[in-house]
C-alpha cells in the first residue's frame, strides 16, 4: 500500500471584533490517497488525526469527503477513520 499525505490549502482570516479582540479562523487542507500495489484486493482503514480543542471558546469543525465512519478511534480524541 502507497500512502501519500499532502498539504493543500493553508489560511488565516480575521473577523470583526468580537468583545475583547479579533475573532481568527485558520483553514487546513490536506488530500490523502492510497494506492494498492498488491495484485489482489486488500481491505483497508486510513486513519488520520484532526485538532481537538482543549478551550471551550475555540471551536474546531472537519469537513471531509468521504465523511469518516468513525471519531475518536481507541478512545484517542482527534483520531478518525
Amino acid at each position: 500500500m502507497v500512502v501519500s499525505h499532502l498539504l493543500q490549502v493553508q489560511g488565516t482570516a480575521s473577523a470583526g471584533r468580537v468583545l475583547w479582540g479579533r475573532r481568527s479562523v485558520i483553514t487546513r487542507s490536506a488530500l490523502i490517497t492510497a494506492r494498492s500495489v498488491h495484485t489482489r484486493p486488500v481491505e483497508n482503514t486510513v486513519q488520520d488525526r484532526v485538532p481537538v480543542s482543549g478551550d471551550a471558546e475555540l471551536t474546531v469543525e472537519m469537513v471531509a469527503d468521504p465523511v469518516p465512519t468513525a471519531r475518536d478511534v481507541d478512545d484517542r480524541p482527534g483520531v478518525v477513520a
